[in-house]
This record gives structure tokens, C-alpha cells and sequence, in this order.
């Protein structure tokens, strides 16, 4: 359990890492930056993340318990529908998944915060997602065939 643990946190923690570092200070802030200074600004925030999950942890550990349970149906939720719609059929598109992933993600959220336990609230977004994808991207425009081409092979 112990070894399952600390990958989900290495995981975690570079995940988390680059997404702010790459995706949000590279794509959005200083556009032209260097490798080496994302280089840095990675090791900081994986520092940062795990000195903030053994705060949690020792603090509250049911803080983390918590966590885990509203981000797994967060994460289900906004990519349950898109993702198998996906594999399954060509009729979903870009305006479905997105659709999709966003109202299931709010409706999740939404009964989390209105007092509903996060495994109840995580399997409704869930299935929302499954319902709201298919008959969004219907009403959506259908992708390109050379977009199709890329995504299948």
C-alpha cells in the first residue's frame, strides 16, 4: 500500500508540476522562455507539493481522504464520457467533450458542495458525462475527416 502511495504522489506531483510550469508559465506567461529556467521552476513546485502533501498530512489526514474522494469523481466525471464516447463512435466531437466535461464537473462539484458524499456525487457526474457528451456533440459541428485520420492512426 505504502508503494502505491508514494507513485500516486510522484505522479501527483510531476503531474501537477508541469501543468503549472509548462502549461500555464510557458503557454500563457512568458512565452519565451528558457528550458532551464522551466527546469527550475518545475523543481520548485514538485518541492513545494510535497512539502505541502506531508503538511496535510500530518495535520489532517482527513483532509486527504477527502481530497481523494471529490478529485476521483472530479477526474471521472469530466473525462468518463468524452473518453469512451470517443473510442466508440465518431459522432462525438470537440463541442460535445468539452461540453461534457465541463457540465459534469460542475454538477459534481455542485452536489459535493451541497452536502452529498463524494463517491455519490462522483458517479453522478459520471453518468452525466456519459448522457451530456453524445447529445451535445450531436447539435456540434462534426470534425474534419483529416482531424479523424490523426486522432485513429
Amino acid at each position: 500500500i505504502l508503494s502505491a502511495s508514494m507513485s500516486t504522489l510522484a505522479a501527483l506531483v510531476l503531474i501537477s508540476s508541469s501543468a503549472i510550469t509548462k502549461d500555464l508559465y510557458a503557454g500563457f506567461i512568458n512565452k519565451n522562455t528558457s528550458d532551464q529556467r522551466l527546469t527550475t521552476l518545475m523543481r520548485l513546485f514538485s518541492a513545494f507539493f510535497v512539502l505541502l502533501s506531508v503538511v496535510m498530512a500530518y495535520f489532517k489526514p482527513s483532509t486527504i481522504v477527502a481530497i481523494l474522494g471529490i478529485s476521483w469523481g472530479a477526474i471521472g466525471s469530466v473525462f468518463l464520457g468524452p473518453f469512451l464516447w470517443g473510442l466508440f463512435t465518431k459522432r462525438v466531437n470537440r463541442t460535445g467533450a468539452i461540453a461534457g466535461a465541463v457540465i459534469s464537473l460542475v454538477i459534481c462539484l455542485s452536489l459535493y458542495i451541497k452536502g452529498m458524499p463524494s463517491p455519490q456525487a462522483g458517479t453522478i457526474g459520471m453518468i452525466a458525462s456519459l448522457v451530456i457528451t453524445p447529445i451535445i456533440g450531436a447539435f456540434g459541428k462534426a470534425s474534419a475527416p483529416a482531424t479523424e485520420e490523426q486522432i485513429h492512426f
